[in-house]
């Protein structure tokens, strides 16, 4: 009997062990900003992070953490909660703005993210999501598109970084394009330039208070540990844009 119970009890304990293994934990919480700057050196000494600005949690398993290194790069990086632990995926000694896709089935999981130096002079960054007018004729159907210009503004003048998430507009806009024939689903906004489908793209202008001022030649760089879906948003020029 003794033995049957001790059986038992072993093969619990190695099931639950396997459950944890394959599941893992819930997130804990992460405040530790000198922890999270070794952390960042110890994974990548081109780093050299002297201060984390902060630690900004977009979701339970998702850390956005802006930091500054010793010779005045703004940069970023990206964490992501894998089981048992933090875990970052990327680090980017340029703070210019990124998109930053969550999760690939959920377009509301797309944050604009940024960490951009007081040298830039940069006060205000207006996102654009753009698709030019276009008409056309095919399979003897004659088409129109219209052109679509939504704007989302963010202010720096009290905080040099920032997370914003997509606006809901936007999403609505994705959800609405539907995929080519035989893919399913609908495209996301970074999938239309790959396919050509509606011809949607998305860029920002910057707002100055200044003249730039000299800057450092220290060279960009960025690394990438693991699974993370990042995507680069280019400044645009005026002439892009329409005005009422």
């Amino acid at each position: 009997m003794k033995r049957s119970i001790i059986a038992a009890i072993i093969v619990l304990a190695a099931g639950s062990f396997i459950f944890w293994k394959w599941i893992g934990i819930g997130p804990t919480p992460m405040s530790d900003k000198e922890l999270a700057a070794r952390m960042i050196n110890e994974l990548n000494e081109r780093a050299d992070v002297s201060e984390v600005q902060d630690i900004v949690m977009l979701d339970s398993r998702h850390l956005f953490v802006p930091f500054v290194s010793t010779n005045g790069d703004y940069g970023m990086s990206f964490w992501v909660w894998d089981r048992f632990d933090w875990e970052i995926r990327s680090i980017d000694s340029d703070g210019n703005p990124q998109m930053w896709h969550l999760r690939e089935d959920d377009h509301s999981k797309q944050y604009f993210v940024w960490n951009l130096a007081p040298q830039s002079k940069v006060e205000e960054l207006d996102f654009y999501l753009i698709r030019n007018r276009n008409a056309g004729r095919s399979d003897g159907n004659d088409f129109y598109s219209p052109r679509v210009q939504m704007e989302k503004s963010v202010s720096l003048k009290d905080q040099r970084y920032g997370v914003s998430r997509i606006p809901d507009d936007w999403i609505d806009i994705q959800k609405s394009v539907p995929k080519q024939k035989g893919t399913g689903g609908t495209l996301g906004i970074w999938e239309w330039s790959q396919t050509g489908v509606k011809d949607f793209r998305i860029g920002y202008v910057p707002t100055l208070s200044g003249e730039l001022e000299a800057t450092h030649n220290s060279s960009t760089w960025s690394s990438t540990y693991g699974n993370i879906h990042l995507s680069y948003i280019f400044p645009l020029n005026e002439d892009e844009l329409e005005h009422p």
